[in-house]
């Protein structure tokens, strides 16, 4: 009688064991580092944002998120969103502006995707109307 289980049956009981269930924080990041729309649906990074994407993006219907400490949102600040017509309404009045003021907060817009839609996530010392600053 074997006394040890083998490296093959070890493999097997962990590929079988579940993962941790993901927590969902609806329009926020839970502590994995994932962020989630306001409707709680997963969102995942595609990539940089020049001001005039990140216009045109919104004027297609992107939700509008934003965090002004620069963080990435991940050291604990919530996202503002900005709702669908008041989003559009500053796309329609032109592109934000990207602040550049020596030791001030990292500034960047990336795009995200979800099920509902892409997101254009604005970072740090962003101008766009009178939405955040």
């Amino acid at each position: 009688m074997r006394s040890h289980r083998s490296f093959a049956e070890i493999v097997a009981e962990v590929v079988s064991t579940p993962g941790p269930e993901r927590v969902v924080r609806p329009g926020s990041f839970n502590r994995e580092g994932e962020l989630f729309d306001p409707d709680g649906g997963l969102l995942v990074r595609r990539g940089l944002l020049t001001v005039g994407g990140a216009r045109h993006e919104v004027r297609r219907g992107a939700r509008l998120a934003w965090e002004g400490c620069g963080c990435g949102g991940w050291a604990g600040c919530a996202p503002v969103w900005v709702d669908g017509p008041a989003a559009r309404s500053l796309a329609a009045d032109g592109s934000p502006r990207l602040r550049s003021r020596r030791n001030g907060a990292p500034t960047w817009i990336d795009l995200w995707q979800g099920e509902a839609g892409p997101v254009v996530f604005a970072h740090g010392e962003v101008e766009w109307g009178d939405a955040f600053a």
